[in-house]
């Protein structure tokens, strides 16, 4: 399986015809381009908020701290809309901001407004502020995303939920409407890989969203998981380098061969990010048909 995803973040701040930023419309725009090009998953990150003292702090950030960040599930319930196949992600939502039923309807909401299109993918984020704000506890937010993702389970699952915790509990529970996928919507964990991580991506999600890194490493860590998960199938996600805007790339920065490298080392999924490497529209369909063409090579080498 060789599959093409792309990062919608910072598009609107690409110029529009008047110069100015293009707005929400050039994400809309890209989404369905890329549908119709035949990418197979359009994907939003998530920031509830960003403090200034954490972006600055945050060594290598790659979005200016004005960058928009648009809610994913309202944003990609919006592209939802205009798209017809490519499945649509979170990359990463912050899970433990959201109360587990709301998270749960939030997602099902989606999964039924695509068709069934949905994957989840979660993290629990780095800045204590945005908890903070948010009125959520920062300590323990791992163990919230655990009884969350088990909460959701349970209510994806039709009928009266019932569902015990630490942190959420509910009994007779209905939340409707019902994803399309039932309880066996994907759930994917961006989490870094140490013991406890990987025991949390092969005992409670359907695989692994990874950050950028080297094909070789990446490859590394699908094995790790690979031999934790037994014979349970895992969905491997790798990232193309993203930089701060501004900077300049290396050689080894080449997206293709970037994406190349993480196929060939087990990702599934591949997840490019036109705003790094494009400066207009035009740019980025031009860099979209090299990423097909691509992913097809690497396909056809595979087989």
């Amino acid at each position: 399986m060789t599959f093409l995803a792309i990062n919608l973040m910072d598009i609107d701040s690409l110029p529009s015809a008047s110069g100015e930023p293009a707005g929400f419309a050039a994400m809309r725009d890209l989404a369905i381009m890329a549908d119709e090009m035949g990418v197979d998953k359009i994907v939003l990150p998530e920031h509830v908020l960003i403090s200034r003292q954490a972006h600055a702090n945050r060594e290598g950030f790659p979005y200016p701290v004005e960058a928009s960040w648009f809610d994913p599930m309202v944003a990609l319930g919006a592209i939802a809309a205009v798209t017809r196949n490519a499945r649509l992600s979170t990359n990463v939502m912050i899970a433990p901001l959201r109360p587990a039923p709301l998270l749960a309807k939030q997602l099902a909401t989606l999964d039924a407004l695509s068709g069934g299109r949905l994957d989840a993918a979660f993290g629990v984020g780095w800045q204590r502020e945005e908890y903070d704000a948010a009125e959520r506890a920062f300590e323990g937010r791992f163990g919230t995303m655990d009884e969350q993702i088990a909460a959701c389970r349970a209510l994806w699952a039709g009928g009266d939920a019932q569902f015990v915790g630490k942190k959420v509990s509910f009994d007779d529970a209905w939340s409707m409407p019902q994803p399309v996928q039932g309880a066996a919507l994907p759930i994917y964990l961006g989490l870094a890989l140490t013991p406890r991580g990987v025991q949390r991506v092969v005992t409670l999600a359907d695989g692994w969203q990874a950050p950028p890194m080297p094909a070789a490493e990446f490859a590394d860590a699908v094995a790790t998981i690979t031999d934790a998960a037994g014979t349970k199938p895992m969905h491997f996600t790798g990232a193309l380098s993203i930089h701060p805007r501004g900077t300049v790339m290396s050689a080894v920065d080449d997206p293709f061969a970037q994406a190349a490298g993480l196929w060939q080392a087990g990702a599934h999924t591949v997840i490019a990010h036109p705003r790094h490497f494009c400066e207009s529209m035009a740019d980025v369909e031009r860099y979209l048909t090299d990423l097909v063409a691509q992913r097809e090579a690497t396909a056809v080498t595979d087989s």
